[in-house]
Formats: C-alpha cells, structure tokens, sequence
C-alpha cells in the first residue's frame, strides 16, 4: 500500500513538473502569452484613436461636401474656363 502511495507520488510530481516546465519554458511560454497581450491591448487603444480620427475627418468632408461654399466651389469649376485655350461650346435649349 505504502508502494503505490509513493508511486503514484513519484508519477505526480514528474507530471507536475513536465507541465510546468511545458508552460515556462517551451517556444509557446506564459511570459510570452503576457507579453502579447500587453502589445494587443496596445495596438486596441491605437486602432480606437485612428478609429476616431477617421469618424472625425469623414464628419469634416461630409459637412464641407453639404456647405455653401463647396457647391460655389463646383459651379466655379464647371461654369468657369480653368485655361486660356478653352473654348466655350454652346448649346441650344429646347423651350
């Protein structure tokens, strides 16, 4: 009784001490599963401001797009001749 006591003993331990050799020190360790975590909450924090910044610059371009100033921009390009060479087609409009 007391042999099967200190084997299964034995048989404990070796197994306790393969894994936890496994866990700190294979390729894939816990140190390394910390580390990584930190880089990924990291990169979280970098992607929401970017996010944000994006959310803002898109609100930007969506305001310019709907102001006044925007449309007087366009009616400009396309009213006006951007070069001296350009010449004016005219079109006759049926009424």
């Amino acid at each position: 009784m007391l042999v099967k006591i200190k084997i299964n003993n034995l048989i404990f331990i070796s197994i306790s001490l393969g894994l936890f050799f496994y866990i700190f020190f294979s390729e894939k360790n816990i140190i390394l599963l910390f580390k990584n975590k930190k880089i990924i909450q990291e990169n979280k924090i970098i992607f929401t401001n970017k996010k944000n910044i994006m959310n803002e610059l898109e609100n930007k371009i969506n305001r310019f797009i709907n102001s006044e100033i925007s449309k007087e921009l366009v009616l400009k390009e396309k009213l006006f001749l951007k070069n001296r060479g350009d010449k004016v087609i005219l079109y006759e409009l049926d009424k």
